[in-house]
């Protein structure tokens, strides 16, 4: 009996082991999100965050709303999720206590990516939602006065001594700016604009791709212009040669045209000549 007892504890013990082992191996659960409307902003860091100032607002507005976004905070932020009543009978609401808390560090968040000038702009504001509205009016006022001197710039190109390839970059990151404030440019806006800033250099070429339309894209025109560079290159006096490949290249195909057949010439001779015996 005392060795049956003995057994009995063993396999206990042993399974008791096995049983731990195997829980020291299974994955840890993984963390849940908490029920109630405050989630910790801890992660990802703010602080590690593009900061603020006078000519960055569509790069900064482009990391911070899915980061509010994906923590369900852009309710917050545009009025979608207002504050509950603050008392009840006299009672100050929990819930009210809960959006608020969550609310201010919303603010914190937005206040942290901020750099010190832009700072001033959202002294005086309490909830993240006054903050928010308060720099969207001071970027949308700035961007209507920023898309005319862009426009300004975009129309005054000059190529200069650029090469081809930043002059094109310059002219596209101009176009993407006003872009990226609501003010899109034209392919045939564009390219208009950098075909007359080019200079004397690259009159031939502009004058063929304004002869033959409809205007290139602008992917084509960089790819044709690049070309037109390499071939001065090597060759800085362009002749006739090279002015019949440009215009091959942009004209559009030639439509057949149909000549009379020789037979067909002489069967109206043959015609013409028997009628005329019968005279």
């Amino acid at each position: 009996m005392a060795s049956s007892s003995s057994s009995t504890s063993e396999s206990s013990t042993s399974s008791s082991t096995m049983q731990s082992e195997s829980n020291s191996l299974a994955p840890s659960p993984a963390p849940t999100r908490p029920n109630g409307p405050y989630v910790s902003l801890s992660a990802p860091n703010v602080g590690d965050f593009i900061k603020l100032n006078d000519s960055n607002y569509m790069t900064w507005l482009r990391q911070m709303e899915p980061f509010l976004n994906g923590h369900d905070f852009m309710k917050y932020v545009d009025g979608s999720y207002p504050p509950p009543v603050q008392f009840i009978d006299g009672i100050r609401n929990p819930d009210y206590v809960s959006w608020y808390q969550t609310d201010q560090l919303v603010v914190n968040d937005i206040t942290s990516t901020l750099t010190e000038s832009i700072l001033a702009l959202v002294v005086g504001t309490t909830t993240s939602r006054s903050a928010w509205g308060c720099l969207a009016h001071h970027f949308a006022q700035q961007s209507v006065v920023n898309a005319a001197n862009i426009r300004f710039q975009l129309l005054s190109l000059s190529k200069g001594s650029q090469t081809v390839s930043d002059y094109l970059q310059h002219a596209k990151k101009l176009a993407d700016s006003l872009a990226a404030i609501g003010e899109p440019v034209s392919n045939i806006d564009l390219v208009t604009s950098i075909l007359r800033g080019l200079g004397s250099d690259f009159d031939m070429i502009v004058t063929v791709i304004l002869n033959f339309p409809p205007l290139p894209q602008y992917e084509d025109l960089r790819a044709r212009l690049l070309s037109f560079e390499t071939q001065r290159a090597h060759s800085p006096s362009i002749g006739s040669h090279q002015t019949t490949l440009l215009t091959s290249q942009f004209s559009p195909a030639p439509t057949s045209v149909s000549t009379p057949n020789r037979s067909d010439n002489q069967s109206n001779r043959n015609n013409n000549s028997r009628n005329k015996k019968w005279k």
